[in-house]
């Protein structure tokens, strides 16, 4: 089972992605900032962490480059309402992001990041204390 850690101060994003990646096997940790981001990643290893980029008290930048001085392995996906990704993506990978992701996006361009991943995950199990602001009811994090 793969674990993804989600940061968008956009609910119905957060959602989105969330049922998105529940259909296919991973549990997920909803967080609304990059500080909260910050405070699930350092209490827990992530396969995956997906951000928005412009977030408050703490945007997707700053965040990345808070998770590369924890971890340099993990993937990071950067998805943004910026429509020319081109422009902007050597600056956020030149910060860290493994891949950049613009809105609206396609549910296939989300399920492609598990190439992203190691064959193996490094994590496992289930978390349940961020999604206190998902919009749905949530079974331990885990979306069918």
């Amino acid at each position: 089972m793969l674990h993804v850690l989600i940061a968008d101060d956009d609910a119905a994003i957060r959602g989105l992605l969330a049922t998105i990646l529940g259909t296919s096997e991973c549990t997920v940790d909803l967080v609304t900032n990059g500080l909260e981001a910050i405070r699930a990643f350092a209490d827990r290893k992530y396969d995956l962490v997906i951000t928005d980029l412009e977030m408050p008290r703490l945007d997707g930048r700053e965040l990345t480059r808070a998770i590369r001085q924890l971890d340099t392995s993990v993937p990071v996906v950067m998805i943004t309402g910026c429509t020319d990704t081109n422009t902007m993506a050597p600056d956020l990978v030149e910060t860290g992001v493994d891949k950049v992701i613009s809105k609206p996006f396609q549910i296939a361009e989300i399920l492609a990041l598990k190439s992203l991943l190691p064959q193996k995950p490094v994590t496992s199990g289930v978390r349940a204390e961020h999604a206190a602001d998902f919009p749905f009811r949530m079974v331990n994090s885990r979306l069918p």
